[in-house]
């Protein structure tokens, strides 16, 4: 069962391999720490309601942008829709998409 992917055969994210950009309004994010193991995620309020709004950053683009992360600050995340397996805690296996985070801008307030 795919209830993630739309009708025309990508994700909620996209198509596979398609560049995508996702704007909005940081509405708030959580930040896990320093170093390389460190991660933020960030829910945004998009410009587009029908994409996804929750984003995981990771390694050198949280480090980049957590001095100017606030809420109410306009952003844009540019992904790539790659498949990965989705394991269920039954242990079924289903494919999925997700996006993996190519670059994120942060302007001015909102």
């Amino acid at each position: 069962m795919n209830s993630h992917r739309s009708l025309t055969g990508g994700s909620s994210f996209g198509a596979d391999g398609a560049r995508v950009t996702v704007t909005g309004v940081v509405h708030f994010f959580w930040d896990a720490g320093e170093g390389a193991s460190g991660h933020m995620t960030v829910n945004i309020e998009t410009d587009d309601p029908l994409m996804p709004n929750t984003y995981d950053l990771t390694g050198e683009l949280r480090s980049r942008v957590i001095g100017q992360m606030e809420e109410g600050r306009r952003i844009e995340i540019d992904y790539v829709v790659e498949p990965h397996e989705i394991v269920d805690h039954d242990g079924v296996v289903t494919d999925g998409r997700r996006p993996r985070i190519l670059d994120v801008r942060i302007g001015d307030r909102a």
